[in-house]
């Protein structure tokens, strides 16, 4: 009898925690599309000289949920040979899954070495990547 009851109150705590959690990601996707602002800062960590070319993807989430870019980007901008300090700020009205990605690199010194920098994305002016070693931020809108 212990034990029916027992099976009987972990399964139903099973369900009640799978589907308030189901309950809750559907309350998030409820709140898109929504406006965001995101801001990609790029800056040399030595107040060295440093110009880089940069670039940005913005890709939709297929219908079915997907985390994957469905086809090609609808919206991508180029900039090529800028000065560091570079910011660039964009307001777009975005879905859940939707993703961004910046790629960047830098000019070469004399020995070819990529100069160093720094990268910063900022989502509704919160840091939410920073990095010095990697080419590229991506970040998916949840």
């Amino acid at each position: 009898m212990k034990t029916k009851f027992l099976k009987l109150l972990v399964l139903s705590l099973g369900f009640t925690i799978l589907f308030s959690c189901e309950k809750d990601d559907d309350n998030i996707v409820n709140e898109y599309p929504k406006e965001v602002t995101f801001e990609l800062r790029l800056y040399s960590p030595t107040n060295e000289a440093v110009k880089a070319n940069i670039m940005y993807f913005r890709g939709e989430d297929s219908k079915e949920g997907k985390e994957k870019f469905k086809g090609l980007p609808v919206e991508n901008l180029t900039f090529k040979n800028v000065d560091l300090p570079f910011t660039k700020k964009l307001k777009r009205k975005v879905n859940y899954n939707d993703k961004i990605l910046f790629l960047y690199a830098a000019e070469e010194n004399e020995r070819g070495i990529p100069k160093q920098m720094i990268s910063e994305l900022f989502v509704n002016g919160v840091s939410v990547y920073k990095t010095t070693t990697s080419p590229y931020i991506t970040y998916t809108f949840k």
